[in-house]
């Protein structure tokens, strides 16, 4: 995957649409070619390729600030309107091997009338399945469209990474209603720190979709803003199972410390009361074991018979004691 993206210098892909759903695959020089007159222009770059990044400071005509929105590394979710055109950060769900569920990816997104380009340092499945409706000839037919199939994916990967997380939530505390143990403690804070990482870029991305929702933009349609608004619905309500998903991973917390802790007090309870037993009886015992003279019995053969059924009577009475104390 990386080596296509060297050999293409940054550009991932980039379509002419022909407004009926498809559209014409073009390449770097193409896109240098292209002009407003020649229809609407998606480009998805790599910007952390060296060519990717001289096209969009010094090629691609755009302002500094969309530049710098567009190649900086570490961006929030926001959404900014500009006289010309409209500026979107979004969080896609890392799909890479080793990557974290909670590890989301940032996509750039510069619409204008007649070109939209969207940068990203590594491929988002959700670029990759507008890729793929454009060229099954069933995809985007406007520049608006394009950011709502955009959007749309996002927030479906999103949504497959919470679903997740709530069908393990639910695993787990199945299993900590049968048992608790240190496995399941380190389970629970997987999640939690799962759900604190998609929380931290989902809320922002929330507000950034409610930005575009609230001030209409000529270049969305009235359709492009009614499926943009549903999706940020769905938004919403993930923030909020994220919100109960970290409530419900505490509760399972507290519920695995008190367990733990009474457990441990019960076992304490039992070392205790074996010591009151028998520390009465370890007395008489050592008392009876110094080795001077004038122990009573030494000289009797019935003398450790005696001391015997002297300490089991001693036995019950405790045994009675403290059942009758009911302190077991």
């Amino acid at each position: 995957m990386e080596a296509t993206v060297r050999k293409n210098q940054g550009l991932i892909c980039a379509y002419l649409v022909d407004g009926h759903g498809g559209g014409r695959a073009l390449s770097w020089e193409d896109v240098k070619a292209w002009k407003p007159a020649d229809g609407l222009l998606w480009v998805n770059l790599n910007y952390s390729e060296k060519h990717a990044k001289q096209w969009v400071a010094h090629e691609a005509q755009l302002q500094s600030v969309i530049v710098q929105a567009l190649l900086i590394r570490g961006s929030r979710p926001r959404c900014v309107f500009l006289d010309e055109g409209l500026l979107m950060i979004l969080r896609g769900v890392n799909h890479t091997a080793s990557a974290a569920a909670e590890d989301l990816l940032s996509t750039r997104i510069w619409m204008e009338k007649n070109r939209i380009i969207t940068t990203q340092q590594y491929r988002l499945a959700s670029l990759g399945d507008v890729q793929k409706d454009i060229e099954a000839g069933h995809g985007p037919k406007t520049v608006g469209d394009i950011l709502m199939f955009i959007i749309h994916y996002t927030v479906n990967a999103t949504g497959v990474v919470i679903d997740s997380l709530i069908d393990r939530t639910d695993k787990m505390e199945g299993k900590i209603v049968k048992s608790s143990n240190m496995t399941h403690q380190t389970h629970l804070s997987n999640i939690r720190r799962e759900v604190i990482g998609l929380h931290r870029y989902l809320s922002p991305q929330r507000d950034a979709m409610a930005r575009l929702i609230a001030r209409p933009s000529r270049l969305l349609s009235r359709n492009n803003m009614l499926e943009i608004k549903e999706d940020m619905n769905r938004v919403v309500r993930y923030t909020e199972d994220l919100h109960a998903l970290h409530d419900r991973a505490l509760v399972a917390h507290q519920e695995i410390t008190n367990r733990l802790a009474d457990l441990t007090n019960k076992r304490m309870y039992v070392l205790s009361l074996v010591a009151v037993i028998f520390l009465p009886l370890s007395f008489v015992t050592s008392l009876l074991g110094i080795n001077v003279g004038g122990i009573p019995g030494v000289g009797s053969k019935w003398g450790f018979m005696n001391v015997c059924i002297l300490l089991l009577l001693f036995f019950a009475f405790e045994i009675l004691l403290f059942k009758k104390k009911k302190w077991f």
